[in-house]
């Protein structure tokens, strides 16, 4: 963890500094493994002569090592009148324990200028004004504005909104995705499943495929994480979901709640092609082959690789009703409320937004990370790399 900076040295971040800020450090998360540095920007500058440099403090919950030395080196180069400092605030048992931190330390007084965060946790640091709206300063910025809608997809951007508020810049995203076995498909003689597949041809595909004896050469047909953001997309292609649209109330009451519930307990507990996922060594067993199909992200692509498991593609949830979908969450990074607490940042005058800076790091997606850019730029960068 980062040394606590001198305060006595902390300002309001200007509007540019505050975007500029939110996307380069943002871009640490791919600077992680990159080799050489770009060419400096010409949108750097120096502190005033006399003039000590401004302290921009960064918490996220990454391991502060997988930033450096590239983003410290980088700003500094850049931007000497920036000194940066980042902190870990650890996940805990979760994001919900993240928030838990963030906002312990928030109420004990504890300020940052730009907090990392997930979806996940956007709805509590909006609703409690932890996170300010970046709307005031996108529209008094105009190449700021026209780089996030050109650059990012609208998914994206709609995922970081809260009432209507534009209250953090997209990162990196993940979403759920059918990972399949190519290889016990085509054994099976079953033709790889198509976009649209429905709940009833996955069945049909799960009957074929699984062989459970209750031996160590067991087959199962198709292993779910039972977690919100796996489960999730079960709803969706049901036309439901567990939370009203405001994530404000339980929608549990829906009867497509229950009947989604139901159709994922008869994989196990009736058609026996299903492992039960508590206790369940998912990438063990897909990678050695003994399973067909599971639910993940980009993440879980790396582990498979490094198992010599390549015969396997990717699909979309199987679908039952309402339109054709999935779950995507988002790295976020937001300005921490006290930077605005009157609606303007400051009189400071940084040094002027450009958007190179955040370009640098997205242009690359093998990191320590298996997020995909958010950025349209990035991943055709990353696609030529692969």
């Amino acid at each position: 963890m980062s040394e606590q900076p001198n305060t006595s040295n902390q300002h309001a971040l200007t509007r540019r500094e505050m975007l500029r800020l939110s996307a380069f450090v943002g871009a640490g998360a791919f600077l992680a493994a990159c080799a050489p540095a770009a060419a400096p920007s010409s949108g750097g500058g120096s502190a005033a002569p006399g003039q000590a440099p401004v302290t921009v403090k960064f918490t996220t919950s990454y391991d502060i090592a997988i930033y450096e030395p590239l983003v410290p080196d980088i700003m500094k180069e850049r931007h000497p009148e920036i000194e940066l400092v980042m902190e870990t605030t650890p996940i805990g048992d979760g994001w919900a324990a993240y928030a838990n931190a963030i906002m312990t330390k928030v109420a004990g007084g504890q300020t940052f200028d730009v907090i990392y965060a997930p979806t996940e946790t956007l709805g509590t640091f909006a609703s409690k004004n932890i996170i300010q709206d970046l709307n005031p300063l996108l529209d008094a910025d105009a190449p700021a504005r026209e780089d996030l809608e050109s650059e990012i997809h609208p998914t994206l951007i709609k995922a970081t909104q809260y009432a209507g508020k534009q209250v953090g810049m997209p990162n990196g995203w993940n979403n759920m995705i059918i990972h399949y076995n190519t290889k016990l498909f085509a054994d099976k003689g079953l033709e790889p499943p198509t976009a649209d597949w429905s709940w009833n041809d996955f069945t049909q595909a799960c009957l074929a495929l699984a062989n459970v004896t209750g031996s160590a050469d067991d087959v199962y047909a198709y292993s779910f994480w039972d977690s919100s953001f796996g489960m999730s997309p079960w709803y969706f292609n049901n036309d439901t979901a567990v939370l009203t649209p405001d994530w404000a109330d339980s929608n549990l009451k829906d009867p497509k709640v229950a009947e989604t519930l139901q159709f994922l307990a008869d994989l196990i507990l009736k058609h026996k092609v299903s492992p039960n996922p508590a206790g369940w060594d998912e990438q063990g067993q897909f990678g050695s082959r003994h399973l067909a199909m599971r639910s993940c992200g980009g993440w879980c692509i790396n582990p498979t690789l490094a198992d010599e498991m390549y015969d396997f593609a990717f699909l979309y949830y199987p679908h039952q009703s309402g339109n054709l979908r999935t779950v995507v969450g988002v790295g976020v990074h937001h300005g921490h409320h006290h930077a605005n607490p009157t609606g303007s940042m400051g009189s400071h005058q940084g040094a002027e937004w450009t958007g190179s800076a955040d370009k640098l790091g997205y242009r690359r997606w093998r990191s320590a990370f298996t997020e995909v850019s958010g950025r349209f730029s990035g991943l055709y960068e990353s696609c030529k790399a692969i």
